[in-house]
């Protein structure tokens, strides 16, 4: 879903969604939208809303980088190690290494979901799926800082008496 891999989003998105009634609707829209825009902002949607999906990003030396859990002591991100796994060809595992590469460019929550559903909320105001991305965005504690309180005043403007609204009381 993060690197826009659509056509294999949409081949296991029947398989994802078995179990998770409350965001299956999500996985409909993907499948249904039209457009590579329609399909990313999609696919925000289901990785706002199942941070279970979180993209697990590798360094050089094959330490997992969790996006979404909570940060050691001197501030850096959990890591273990992990290498890939045998059964990878050379081929796969190049392609492998060529995603992590891209996803390592940025910081999941804050430079993918923020720059992919803030702009989209803007324009999309009435989108049901709107304020809750918002509330989701906020209290995964995956977004910090000016995101997040920019999504905080976002979401009490736009969406003031709605229940996302209410549940989201801080942005920190």
């Amino acid at each position: 879903l993060a690197l826009g891999d659509f056509a294999t989003a949409n081949r296991l998105g029947a398989d994802l969604a078995v179990g998770r009634a409350t965001t299956k609707h999500l996985y409909d829209r993907l499948k249904a939208a039209q457009t590579d825009e329609a399909k990313r902002i999609a696919a925000a949607l289901i990785l706002v809303n199942t941070p279970e999906l979180s993209t697990a990003v590798f360094d050089n030396q094959y330490s997992q980088n969790y996006r979404g859990c909570e940060s050691s002591a001197e501030g850096g991100i959990k890591t273990c190690g992990s290498l890939p796994p045998n059964f990878m060809s050379a081929t796969s595992t190049a392609v492998a290494q060529k995603e992590q590469l891209i996803l390592r460019k940025w910081r999941y929550a804050e430079d993918y979901l923020t720059t992919t559903l803030m702009p989209w909320i803007k324009q999309k105001p009435d989108d049901v799926e709107a304020p809750k991305a918002l509330h989701f965005l906020i209290t995964t504690k995956r977004v910090v800082g000016k995101p997040s309180r920019e999504a905080f005043q976002l979401l009490h403007k736009l969406y003031p008496t709605s229940e996302w609204a209410k549940k989201t009381k801080y942005y920190y």
